[in-house]
Order: structure tokens, then C-alpha cells, then sequence
């Protein structure tokens, strides 16, 4: 184990410096180290560490917290953010999902070994792989596809594939749900199941004598790219660093997943858009510096200060002894006749 390198990945990546959380402002200084040892034995116990990882090098008998605080241990934050809660949540859900679904194959195994037909078909179909998409199973690049973020849309997929009777899209969703299974999809595939839903409701309330049923509209495309930015404000506070975000930062980012999910470009609503994410985030708290709205979370505000403050006192110091160089170099009088001396020659 090379200390002076990333204790996860063990390499140097372009772009991302390395982050030591002894050397935090924080007043919990080596929270991380303890937060990180706590979700590495838990990711242990599961079966599911992120990566290749040695873990009895990061123990030197102390336990893994103490050798990390001693060594100062380094990482990179893509590499930490792999051992985030959020992360740990998940896997312990994928985790209790494949139980269940090998129980289930096991007593089907045991059924059709003591029932007289030879073969019987599994009714869990397996998973899609990570480039494929959750729909139309078809491979493609990443950047074509979309990540399900949150349970609303696992609910409403589940509404819509009981609407449509379709089994195959059942028989998925049985195996867990689209968040915990990271299933990814086509924005077009996902539009076109909540139009098929839609459609096929009315035409049975139209049938039954009924007025339109207007519940499954098609699908809202900002309800998506806010929880895309949900997620990703989340994720951006599971450092140790005292973050601040810019309002004008996270409107461009929820334009443009506006844009990538299919949506018009449009002038977003930057106060609306303020309100909803204090209501997401309780602790979130809004501060206006000019022209420009901060968000930080309420109990790091001293922290923030505390830094400003160190900021402008650098800043003071430097402009004075700006002022002392330039008075002693005012004071320098330079004449000049037309020619040089030999001496300067």
C-alpha cells in the first residue's frame, strides 16, 4: 500500500486531486476516515466492496479507523463517493433482492425436481445487463441512457405494465425495484410506455361508458430532470469539504437535463426552482450575495464563514504590502537627460 497515492484505486488521476480529510476545517476532523471504515466493513459483510480493494492492508491491528487517522490516509473523491451511504443503501437492497429471488428459485428447483414434468420455465427472467436498456433490452452507449434515480418512477412503470398486462416487463420489475437494480432505459422507451398506458386507460373508460380519464398523462419530463438533480446535490454533499452550491450552477444543469431528456429549451424559473429544493432539502439554507443565490446546509454556515473570513484577511495582508512597495517605489526619483552613463554602459 503506497500512502502517498489513493488508498482505493492506488493510482493518480488527471483531474481529480487527492483529498486528506486530517487536514479538514471541519470541527469533526476525520469524520470521513470513521464514516468510510464504518460503510467498508458493512459493504465486507455483504459481499459487495465497490472494488478491488485490500482491506487487511488498511488494518494495521488499531482497526481500520485509527490507521487511516495515523497514516493520513488520501483518496480521490470518485473513489471515497463509491463508499457513500447512498451507495451502501443500495447494495444492501441488491443484496436482500437476490436472496429472495434465489429462495424463490430454489423452491422451484425443489418443485420441479419432485414433480413428474421434466421441465418447467422460471418465471424470474434475469436482469438486464448495465448497457442494455430496461424496455427494449438493446445495447447502447451510457450516454444514451438513462439511469432510474427515484422510486416514483419505479411506481409509475409498475402502474403501467399492470395497465398494459404486458408479463415480460412484469416479470422484470419482479426481481426488484428499477433503483436498487440500477436499471438503466431509453427516454423514448420509457415516453412510450406511459403513452401505451394512457391510451389503453381511456379507451377502456371510453368503452365502459365513461368520461376521459386524464390521470396517466404522458410523461413530465421536469419531474425526471429534477429528480436528476436531486440526486446529484445529494451526492455532491457526501464529502468532507464544506460544500457551497451556486443557484445559477444547478439551473444550468437542470436545463440541461431538460434537454437530454427531450424537452424544450426554456427560461427555468430560478425562484420556483429555489423553493423546491428547500423543500427537498430541510436542512438546505439560501443566502443572497449579490446578484447570485448560495445554497449551503444550516449547520456548515460557520464553517463557510470561518473560511471567508481567512480569505479576505490573506487578501487584506497582500493589499497592504502592495501599498508598502508601491510608496517605497514612488519615492525612487529617475531622471533622465537624453543619454546614458558609461558606468550603466
Amino acid at each position: 500500500m503506497d500512502w502517498k497515492l489513493c488508498i482505493i484505486c492506488q493510482a493518480t488521476k488527471i483531474g481529480q486531486p487527492l483529498q486528506c480529510p486530517s487536514n479538514s476545517k471541519r470541527k469533526d476532523v476525520g469524520a470521513s476516515y470513521s464514516s468510510f471504515a464504518k460503510n467498508l466493513e458493512e459493504f465486507q459483510k455483504i459481499g459487495s466492496v465497490p472494488v478491488n480493494l485490500n482491506v487487511e492492508e488498511l488494518n494495521n491491528g488499531q482497526g481500520i479507523e485509527k490507521t487511516l487517522q495515523q497514516r493520513k490516509a488520501l483518496w480521490h473523491k470518485t473513489c471515497r463517493n463509491a463508499f457513500s451511504n447512498i451507495k451502501l443503501e443500495r447494495a444492501k437492497k441488491r443484496k436482500y433482492e437476490n436472496d429472495v429471488v434465489q429462495q424463490k428459485n430454489s423452491l422451484l428447483v425443489t418443485e420441479n425436481n419432485s414433480s413428474p414434468v421434466k421441465a418447467r420455465r422460471s418465471s424470474c427472467p434475469s436482469t438486464p445487463s448495465c448497457n442494455n436498456c430496461f424496455f427494449c433490452d438493446l445495447s447502447d452507449s451510457p450516454e444514451n441512457l438513462h439511469a432510474a434515480s427515484t422510486l416514483g418512477v419505479d411506481r409509475r412503470v409498475r402502474e403501467c405494465a399492470s395497465i398494459i398486462n404486458d408479463n415480460k416487463l412484469i416479470g422484470k420489475l419482479a426481481v426488484g425495484d428499477m433503483v436498487a437494480t440500477e436499471a438503466k432505459y431509453h427516454v423514448k422507451c420509457l415516453v412510450g410506455l406511459y403513452n401505451q398506458a394512457r391510451k389503453k386507460k381511456c379507451c377502456s373508460s371510453n368503452a365502459a361508458g365513461s368520461t376521459k380519464d386524464s390521470s396517466y398523462e404522458p410523461i413530465d419530463i421536469k419531474e425526471l430532470a429534477f429528480s436528476e438533480l436531486v440526486a446529484f446535490i445529494d451526492e455532491s454533499f457526501q464529502v468532507e469539504e464544506t460544500v457551497v452550491l451556486k443557484l445559477s450552477d444547478l439551473i444550468k444543469f437542470y436545463s440541461s437535463k431538460l434537454i437530454d431528456l427531450g424537452g424544450m429549451q426554456s427560461r427555468v424559473n430560478a425562484t420556483r426552482l429555489k423553493t423546491r429544493l428547500l423543500a427537498a432539502f430541510p436542512d438546505l439554507t439560501a443566502h443572497t450575495q449579490g446578484r447570485e443565490v448560495l445554497l449551503v446546509l444550516s449547520h456548515e454556515i460557520g464553517s463557510v464563514l470561518l473560511e471567508a473570513k481567512q480569505r479576505d484577511s490573506e487578501a487584506f495582508y497582500l493589499a497592504k504590502a502592495a501599498m508598502f512597495v508601491r510608496r517605497e517605489i514612488l519615492q525612487v526619483k529617475n531622471t533622465f537627460n537624453g543619454t546614458f552613463s558609461e558606468t550603466i554602459l
